[in-house]
């Protein structure tokens, strides 16, 4: 087994260094088990600390005592080893402020949450015994819930998943929103080994390919601490205004959590900022920024400039000016780029140009499939285990994304392209009548919450077939259940996604906020005009300002006729996949659909499988098709509207006024010439006062 593949198991190098078929055989005990399992030899934050006993390493394990295991049969050395590492873990726990939560690893510690065991009692014979595994195993599991969450703060803090110390509760929670907002993070294999791998310092792009709730920015963020510290010149960047807003602010606290006691200093050694940017602000954009450090033309948003257009455009210039690539002064050490598969590879290429070290793309492997499926060979790093998502859920959101459940869909893959989205073949039944098969996909179980037996009232997913008339009371009647379902839930619990909003839509939201307000006493905030959140505050947004949130209930209501239209598809998907707890989609007019996805979705709900069938090739959209249809919608209403917002330096609180400006004279039939004017005429008008 390759131990770079097993999700579930992360070994330091160290180890490897010492061992003798034992950790081949907890690897595949640890994904058998779906266990999360790490076989260390230091702290992985204090990795270059020099223990003079390397016949001994320490197996971590969820809910577990520290498990030393032994190989040098020398107990003097083997008490010292541990000392040192308890030392070791000491300082972190200072260092993130723990320490009065759950105390110092002394003596007494020690004794009560360690245990050691020599690497002979686990062999029969000549190999390793999994049986004689498992009773050594299950001596050292603690059962009380406090002591399990401290032994859990602890590993994360040995292995870099760095949880908050403030408002840490040990006592048991009474629902199962409490579950979620009390939970403990702790990185699986392959989330550590981007963190910590030593193979990625010669590498002038590594790429992270992922499915929503895997992680990816958060990784990005430790990435650009550990850049800061080592005071390098690093690069955060995104597509959309609103996201590097969210960015901006997410830094300095992310920062405070990790104690980074070093200066942001802005744009001077960190930089926030999207790909494009404005002509009028230097440091607004990547592309703003490399135009006027080197003196090159810019180009505006236009309806013949796209943005892998004039990043083609500057790479030429950039040669033409310094002769070639290897001559071209370098700007920033690292760029980090999140929601890579916003950009094409001509951004990239300019990244790299003026980037003296590496760049590191984040992406969605999902929202990249749907034309092509990414190669496994370019991509550094899969992530497909989803720990934000229940895995019906996710199930769910893939099969009304990709049309599984529909006479013809969107896409289809090959059996190792699944099992690359984190997919297992249960089935594969051939149908003699068609030639094709049946298959059954599952998804590994995920140990994503500490539920300790408290019981969850709430459906993982719904659908609801809606009208004009009950839109209104449909969602307040969810809001209404989700209230008594959950007797701690608060307002910004709640986000309302509405997928591809129209007129009506818009209309209806300021119809909605009121009626909100009236009933709950509670404000709504419009994502679409601000990125804050508020206490008492339920978030109401449209797809396009959907990433990077997240919530324990996830209303998703699409007022437009769903189609087999590839953009429409995607953002359902990912409005589905922002939810921790529920997500609810209500549909307006779609009783037929609603019914099929509805006996899908009860499918995986009695099996939590996915049963569908194979198409033949008249019954899925091929793919040039695809290809085609990404392009022609490229660019949303939202997104035509922003790069235009870009481009003018329009600010985000003035933004939503002319938005709605456009829906209003324009409705649907819109282009982007129309959109264009209407824009800059009232942007002029407005700077004019």
């Amino acid at each position: 087994m390759n131990k770079d593949m097993v999700s579930t198991f992360y070994v330091q190098d160290k180890v490897s260094d010492i061992d003798d078929g034992l950790i081949e055989l907890l690897m595949q005990y640890s994904k058998e088990k779906s266990l999360q399992m790490y076989a260390i030899h230091s702290p992985l934050d204090k990795q270059d600390s020099n223990y003079l006993y390397n016949q001994a390493f320490l197996l971590l394990i969820p809910n577990h005592k520290f498990i030393f295991i032994d190989y040098g049969n020398n107990q003097e050395e083997l008490d010292y080893y541990i000392e040192q590492i308890c030392y070791d873990i000491n300082t972190l726990n200072d260092q993130y402020g723990f320490v009065n939560q759950l105390g110092r690893l002394d003596s007494r510690w020690r004794k009560e949450n360690t245990c050691s065991i020599s690497n002979t009692v686990l062999l029969n014979g000549s190999s390793y015994n999994i049986e004689q595994v498992e009773i050594e195993f299950s001596k050292a599991v603690l059962n009380e819930y406090s002591e399990q969450r401290k032994i859990n703060l602890l590993a994360g803090l040995t292995v870099g998943s760095i949880n908050t110390s403030e408002n840490i509760d040990f006592e048991v929670p009474t629902t199962y929103l409490d579950s979620i907002k009390q939970k403990i993070t702790l990185y699986d294999g392959d989330q550590t080994r981007f963190l910590f791998s030593s193979t990625d310092k010669d590498k002038k792009r590594i790429t992270i390919q992922g499915l929503a709730g895997t992680g990816k920015t958060e990784l990005l963020l430790h990435k650009l601490r550990n850049y800061f510290n080592e005071g390098k010149r690093v690069v955060f960047t995104c597509y959309s205004q609103v996201l590097e807003n969210s960015i901006r602010k997410r830094v300095p606290d992310f920062f405070d959590r990790m104690k980074v006691n070093t200066q942001i200093k802005w744009n001077q050694n960190l930089w926030v900022m999207r790909g494009w940017g404005s002509r009028l602000n230097p440091n607004s954009g990547v592309y703003t920024y490399i135009c006027n450090e080197f003196g090159l033309n810019f180009y505006n948003y236009s309806e013949n400039n796209d943005f892998d257009d004039v990043c083609s455009r500057a790479l030429i210039e950039i040669e033409n000016k310094f002769d070639s690539f290897d001559n071209i002064p370098k700007l920033f050490d690292y760029i980090l780029i999140d929601e890579s598969q916003d950009f094409s590879e001509n951004f990239f290429k300019l990244c790299e140009a003026v980037t003296s070290e590496s760049i590191i793309m984040a992406g969605d492997i999902f929202q990249t499939i749907v034309g092509e499926v990414p190669e496994v060979i370019s991509t550094d790093y899969v992530l497909n285990r989803c720990y934000r998502t229940d895995n019906r859920t996710l199930m769910f959101s893939h099969a009304v994304g990709l049309g599984l459940f529909e006479d013809v869909k969107i896409n289809w893959f090959k059996d190792e392209e699944w099992e690359l989205f984190g997919y297992r073949i249960l089935n594969k039944e051939n149908r003699e009548e068609t030639g094709l098969h049946r298959y059954t996909f599952t998804r590994e179980p995920i140990h994503r919450i500490e539920t300790n037996s408290v019981t969850n009232d709430n459906e993982f997913a719904e659908i609801i077939n809606s009208s004009n008339d009950s839109l209104m009371d449909d969602i307040i009647e969810v809001i209404d259940r989700i209230r008594k379902n959950n007797s701690t839930v608060e307002a910004r619990d709640i986000g309302i996604i509405f997928i591809q909003p129209n007129k009506f839509a818009y209309s209806f939201i300021d119809r909605l906020s009121v009626e909100i307000n009236i009933k709950y006493n509670w404000k709504t905030i419009k994502g679409y005009e601000t990125k804050d959140t508020e206490e008492n505050s339920l978030f109401i947004t449209n797809d396009y300002n959907i990433k990077g949130l997240e919530f324990p209930f996830i209303i998703c209501v699409s007022t437009n006729r769903v189609t087999n239209n590839v953009k429409a598809r995607n953002t359902l998907y990912m409005g589905m996949t922002r939810s921790f707890i529920s997500s609810i989609l209500i549909l307006r007019n779609e009783e037929s659909l609603a019914n099929i996805w509805e006996k899908g979705l009860e499918q995986i709900n009695s099996t939590n499988s996915l049963v569908v069938d194979e198409p033949d090739s008249d019954h899925v959209i091929g793919e040039k098709t695809i290809i085609q249809s990404l392009e022609s919608d490229n660019r949303t209403l939202d997104k035509v509207c922003d790069e235009i917002f870009d481009s003018l330096n329009v600010p985000i609180n003035k933004q939503s006024n002319l938005k709605q400006a456009v829906i209003a004279l324009l409705g649907d039939d819109w282009t982007e010439e129309k959109v264009s004017n209407i824009i800059q005429m009232n942007w002029k008008m407005m700077t004019d006062d």
